[in-house]
């Protein structure tokens, strides 16, 4: 008997552009990776020198972060020249074998070396890139809490802590920020989250001292320079809510969260920062602090205030 003969319109012969695509595939897939890490590492580069307390002051690391920042861009154009010759490939395997109308200008072959050579473009390029960052990286990394680090200048230098102010200290510079404690705004009363009553001749064991909305707008009123960043810890004491306050605040996290608000809302208003001295704030809230089961009105009142501080921090405005 004869062998069935082929089907006609089927070939069993193995397309070119197949060929082709399952040659360079792997290739195909590195361009294209190499190209969003590229990208990625350019604008990360770009973003570094848009702030000017993030650029290095050694000469040697501004070298070191220029190269890799111009190696990544060749990294995308030999990318995208690599992605193009993949695409000139396909196009003149079609036409080669009828499969595309038109003449091709080059031969499939020298696209597919120019394939070959743009991935090893990228390649070099890359490890120039790492080399530089891997630099930059770890010369930030051990430089880190180095000795010779000179700290930023206080504002509030010649300021002086209010009695009573215990730890943290009521003002403090440190390498790269300052620090000023103005105080703690409180004790609320039981389940308010507004208008709180100071005790009269009374300290407490927070990390601050008792003070009202009133003084401390009158303290950042009287610094040299306004901060940069106000921070506002509500805080809660450990007392279950009764069902009123249940469904208004949820949870005693709440209701620190709107002590904080209600504080820093209040701050706000009353100083009247100028647009381009308005500080940034950031809202913070803590658990109780005092545990057990007997605990004393002071030790309750201590858990109901928001504490208050002021940073001066480098680049951020």
């Amino acid at each position: 008997m004869s062998a069935n003969p082929p089907i006609s319109g089927t070939s069993t012969a193995s397309s070119p552009v197949k060929d082709a695509i399952d040659a360079h595939s792997g290739r195909f897939e590195f361009f294209k990776q190499t190209l969003t890490l590229g990208s990625a590492g350019v604008a990360g580069i770009a973003a570094l020198f848009t702030d000017t307390a993030r650029i290095p002051t050694e000469r040697a690391l501004k070298y070191a972060v220029a190269v890799a920042g111009v190696a990544l861009i060749f990294v995308v154009l030999f990318a995208l020249m690599g992605l193009s010759s993949y695409a000139n490939l396909l196009t003149a395997l079609g036409r080669e074998n009828n499969l595309i109308s038109g003449k091709s200008h080059r031969l499939s072959s020298e696209y597919s070396v120019g394939v070959i050579v743009d991935a090893r473009r990228v390649m070099i390029v890359l490890f120039v890139a790492g080399i530089c960052l891997t630099v930059f990286a770890a010369s930030r990394l051990f430089s880190r809490g180095s000795p010779s680090a000179s700290p930023i200048p206080s504002p509030i230098a010649s300021s002086q802590a209010s009695p009573g102010i215990a730890r943290p200290p009521a003002s403090g510079t440190y390498t790269g920020f300052s620090m000023k404690a103005l105080g703690c705004v409180g004790p609320f009363a039981p389940g308010e989250w507004h208008d709180p009553q100071i005790p009269a001749n009374r300290n407490s064991d927070l990390p601050c001292h008792w003070t009202d909305v009133r003084t401390i707008t009158t303290q950042l009123k009287g610094l040299r320079s306004p901060p940069t960043l106000l921070l506002f810890i509500g805080s809660a004491d450990k007392t279950q809510m009764r069902r009123v306050l249940s469904s208004n605040f949820g949870s005693n996290q709440a209701l620190a969260r709107a002590r904080a608000n209600w504080v820093s809302k209040q701050v706000l208003n009353s100083t009247n920062f100028s647009s381009n001295s308005m500080p940034n704030t950031l809202v913070l809230t803590v658990g109780p602090g005092e545990h057990g089961r007997k605990l004393s009105t002071q030790q309750m009142e201590n858990d109901r205030s928001v504490a208050v501080f002021a940073f001066w921090l480098p680049g951020l405005r």
